[in-house]
């Protein structure tokens, strides 16, 4: 899957008064990959063209098991965003996702981290490559396989 993110001078610049914000999904964990990928693109044209916000950098994190059972799903899907947003869009974006069916849980949560290090790899995928790494030797992840562009 792949979505395009702006030049990364434009998402940083993109507006005095706007926030620094990290959303993580979990997806149902039998979802087709279409589906995500619409959901995905849809959220990202909200956020882009109706709040006037930015995606400055997504990550997925697999398929992962549950601590508890959430609407019937042991396991889902995780993805983390680093937005850009004016602080009264939130309760918009919390909006929409709850209008998503295939959305079973999320999170948005104002961002502690500067803007150059929400363009650094979060630390679960800095762990899930070296877990790739121990278990498959000579395979790496580039920092840049989970960046996508609007």
């Amino acid at each position: 899957m792949s979505i395009i993110i702006n030049n990364k001078k434009d998402i940083l610049n993109d507006g005095v008064n706007n926030s620094l914000y990290e959303l993580v999904l979990l997806f149902r964990s039998n979802i087709i990959s279409n589906d995500v990928h619409n959901d995905l693109s849809s959220l990202v044209s909200f956020i882009s063209m109706r709040l006037s916000g930015s995606v400055i950098s997504h990550e997925y994190w697999g398929l992962r098991p549950l601590s508890y059972e959430i609407s019937g799903n042991k396991k889902a899907h995780f993805y983390f965003f680093s937005l850009s947003l004016k602080p009264s869009s939130v309760t918009s974006i919390k909006q929409f996702l709850a209008n998503n069916a295939n959305i079973i849980r999320s999170l948005i949560l104002k961002s502690t981290f500067s803007e150059s290090e929400l363009l650094q790899p979060t630390q679960m995928m800095k762990n899930l490559a070296s877990d790739i790494d121990k278990e498959m030797g000579e395979i790496h992840v580039s920092e840049d396989f989970n960046k996508f562009k609007i």
